[in-house]
């Protein structure tokens, strides 16, 4: 479990008594806070890192290629999608109406080259281009978490 969420549960279970209107709006903005920061050490992007990326990038999957039980594979690695969506995805890509698939947004230039790389690699050809989710976009969406938890209470 990820540790301020154990603090949380611990300090919910050792108070006692009924908690007034002012104690339970401060617990749940602290709890959004505690949220935000223990999303962003799981998922390893943090607002610092964010920062860092200037201009960070969308991938997206523009030709299957001919091995495309490969690239099936190399879509389920790169992305979160199980066997099926991975397979629509990389179907919608050939036809006659071929569309690029976005396979990953807001990435660094380095993952998003190493995810070319693998791409190519098998013959599939993907290209990159700048995102438009910036770190003042992330900002606002963690603002949006705390004010949603403010009125809950």
């Amino acid at each position: 479990m990820i540790p301020e969420v154990e603090a949380w549960e611990k300090a919910k279970r050792e108070s006692r008594g009924p908690l007034s209107g002012n104690d339970r709006t401060a617990l749940l903005v602290l709890t959004g806070n505690d949220l935000v920061s223990a999303l962003e050490k799981a998922s390893g992007v943090t607002p610092t890192i964010m920062d860092d990326l200037e201009s960070p990038y969308d991938v997206y999957l523009t030709d299957r290629g001919q091995k495309i039980i490969a690239c099936i594979k190399e879509v389920r690695q790169v992305t979160s999608l199980g066997l099926k969506e991975a397979k629509t995805l990389v179907e919608r890509t050939g036809g006659l109406d071929p569309a690029p698939q976005l396979l990953n947004r807001a990435i660094s230039e380095k993952s998003a080259l190493e995810i070319v790389e693998r791409f190519a690699a098998i013959g599939a050809n993907v290209e990159i281009s700048k995102s438009h989710l910036s770190a003042a976009a992330i900002q606002e969406a963690k603002d949006g978490l705390v004010e949603i938890a403010k009125n809950l209470a």
